[in-house]
């Protein structure tokens, strides 16, 4: 049986993959041209537990990489407003988050010289519900 959280993320990066090349797994070394690319995880979740269920607040994180260079935060920032933008489509994706909530974005430079390149870290909240006894939702 699939996590929810897995679900989630798997449905986020498949939403997101036509905007760049989508990285699943945020261990993989990136290198410089492997960009532009974004990387998608979960950080943590916070359980609040109802009668019949459990409401899950899941905080996801999506990383857009862009090579360092003369227009970077204009490329940052069009990456930022592909991703926001196919976040609203549907926000739910498709039923499995009862919200989604974009609570923090942070503007970095990774590396420098020949290996620096920016990064835009987009923080999600997506608020879900899960049965006692099912994780799946």
């Amino acid at each position: 049986m699939t996590h929810p959280r897995a679900t989630i993320r798997n449905a986020v990066a498949d939403r997101l993959s036509s905007i760049a090349t989508v990285r699943r797994n945020r261990a993989q070394p990136l290198q410089r041209e492997d960009v532009p690319c974004l990387a998608i995880y979960t950080r943590s979740e916070a359980v609040t537990e109802g009668l019949s269920y459990r409401e899950r607040n899941l905080d996801l994180v999506v990383d857009a990489y862009a090579k360092a260079g003369e227009g970077l935060d204009d490329a940052l920032d069009d990456l930022v407003e592909a991703i926001e933008a196919a976040v609203d489509l549907d926000p739910t994706f498709g039923g499995l988050a009862v919200a989604t909530v974009l609570t923090n974005t942070v503007v970095e430079l990774s590396g420098d010289g020949e290996t620096a390149m920016g990064v835009v870290r987009l923080w999600y909240r997506l608020t879900y519900d899960t049965p006692y006894g099912q994780p799946a939702p």
